[in-house]
């Protein structure tokens, strides 16, 4: 009897083993950004976010909780139940992400970093478990006595790691003399198109808003060979940017009243399906230049996903202080992109704010993709085929 159950143990930890050592970072990016746009995208409004900025800022969050909490935050995050291999598989994803970025034709900057409150006993472990793995260095302030110093000094780090993109991340009266803990991430991206349009072909067409409504807009042209996609419903285009590092993604209904059914259809599954069946075509291009920005407190998004213990007393954070007495109180992200002839740039930052709990050549099909409506985008690095930036636009 005891060599049967030796024997089962044995087996389902060579089981739990194999699933941790397949775990890819990039996927549970993937995953969580498209439960995030589900959540976030029901209103008739421009969107954007960056599944890997917050991802990488609750990953470190994460990584400072125990037991129920971590569970939880496991759960909503797509990540294992080892530590080890979740801190393993961000270390080796970031190198990855950033050595498929060294080149002249795509600009990648991302950075972490911890801003802790001085007079706070947190645990060196933590401390040194951030920096290590998430290139986290852990800067103390004093929320106490300085919080308007703290929250421009956040604020700075914030628009410089961002080419001055993402400005006043952190509003006033977010922090307070019981703020003990933020962790930020920042992450900045420009990327010229392989091909750049002709600005002398850009024309004003319409945007069809509704069946029955529609605003005139600036739009880009090429005839071009891309991947591409179709089926009854919905067309699929990748357009990649220089080197091939990184693409955008750009799918709308083949019906303008279609919109609502393309975000209930398209999740990470149907995703990844329509990646691996588009094929070479000449397309006959047609993109709306636009430029917007989205901004975002996400504590009662991430409560419905799953997350909600982390934002209450009963949280367990005791993996960043002995003490245990520390919640997340809010998580705020800002992300904007700008779209025009010669390629993209974007930028978002996110920002964890923890506190004392309650007091606290050959022949191609001809195809036209001409995104003419509501659409959505994702924009995605080719290596690790993780998602930096998705969204969509209902009107340019």
């Amino acid at each position: 009897m005891k060599t049967n159950f030796l024997i089962l143990f044995i087996f389902l930890g060579i089981g739990m083993f194999a699933q941790n050592s397949d775990f890819k970072y990039s996927k549970s990016i993937n995953q969580f950004g498209f439960d995030l746009y589900e959540k976030v995208a029901n209103e008739n409004k421009n969107i954007l976010f960056s599944p890997f900025s917050i991802s990488s800022a609750l990953t470190m969050t994460y990584c400072g909780a125990k037991v129920q909490t971590k569970k939880v935050m496991a759960e909503v995050l797509y990540l294992p139940d080892s530590l080890d291999v979740v801190l393993d598989s961000y270390s080796e994803f970031s190198r990855s992400l950033q050595s498929s970025f060294i080149t002249e034709n795509i600009t990648l900057h991302s950075a972490n970093s911890l801003w802790g409150e001085k007079s706070y006993p947190f645990n060196k472990e933590y401390i040194k478990m951030v920096d290590t793995k998430f290139n986290a260095p852990f800067k103390l302030v004093s929320y106490i006595n300085e919080t308007q110093k703290c929250k421009e000094e956040i604020n700075k780090w914030v628009e410089e790691k961002t080419e001055s993109k993402i400005k006043n991340l952190i509003p006033d009266g977010v922090l307070s003399g019981n703020t003990r803990l933020v962790l930020t991430n920042a992450i900045y991206f420009y990327g010229g198109w392989i091909k750049a349009f002709n600005k002398e072909s850009t024309h004003e067409a319409p945007f069809y808003l509704s069946e029955t409504d529609s605003t005139q807009v600036d739009f880009m042209y090429s005839k071009t060979q891309l991947p591409y996609f179709e089926n009854e419903l919905f067309k699929a285009v990748e357009i990649p940017y220089k080197g091939k590092a990184a693409s955008l993604y750009l799918f709308i209904p083949k019906n303008i009243s279609g919109f609502n059914n393309l975000e209930k259809t398209l999740d990470y599954k149907t995703f990844s399906k329509w990646d691996n069946q588009m094929k070479e075509s000449m397309v006959e291009l047609n993109v709306p230049k636009f430029d917007f920005e989205s901004e975002f407190e996400m504590s009662e998004v991430l409560s419905a996903m799953g997350m909600k213990i982390a934002f209450t007393n009963n949280a367990n954070f005791t993996q960043m202080s002995t003490r245990d007495d520390l919640k997340i109180d809010k998580v705020i992200h800002k992300a904007k992109i700008g779209i025009d002839e010669e390629g993209t740039e974007a930028a978002a930052a996110t920002a964890v704010i923890m506190v004392r709990k309650s007091s606290v050549s050959k022949e191609f099909d001809n195809v036209e993709f001409k995104a003419d409506r509501p659409f959505m985008f994702v924009l995605m690095e080719n290596q690790n085929k993780s998602i930096l930036f998705m969204g969509k636009v209902v009107k340019p």
